[in-house]
């Protein structure tokens, strides 16, 4: 269900605010797989988000699918939430792509800029 939700707000998220989505793993010095892992994403605004989070589909059938699978395990359950804001001025962003597909994370929300 999570999956599910991170892949359609990168190939369609643009029309409820969000520019780019992505699924990360985290991965340790050995490199091997962890189950930790996180969704990283660039807002049009905390109101777009916050809209997303109260009342979208997708959201809350993740949420759904979240507090039934935690109901399941109880006390035994391990995950982790939080949530991670940052809120940058128009002057404090800087995108730079260098032989990136059009799609490449901003580029299919915003104006480009030659330099």
């Amino acid at each position: 269900m999570l999956r599910e939700g991170i892949d359609f707000l990168r190939d369609d998220g643009l029309a409820i605010g969000c520019y780019a989505k992505r699924y990360m793993q985290v991965l340790p010095a050995d490199g091997k797989a962890s189950e930790k892992s996180y969704g990283q994403s660039r807002r049009r605004s905390l109101a777009a988000l916050e809209r997303l989070a109260e009342s979208h589909p997708t959201h809350v059938r993740i949420f759904g699918a979240a507090m039934k699978y935690l109901s399941m395990l109880g006390p035994s359950a391990k995950l982790r939430l939080y949530h991670e804001v940052t809120v940058a001025a128009a002057d404090e962003q800087f995108f730079e792509y260098l032989n990136c597909h059009a799609k490449t994370g901003m580029l299919t929300a915003v104006e480009t800029v030659s330099v």
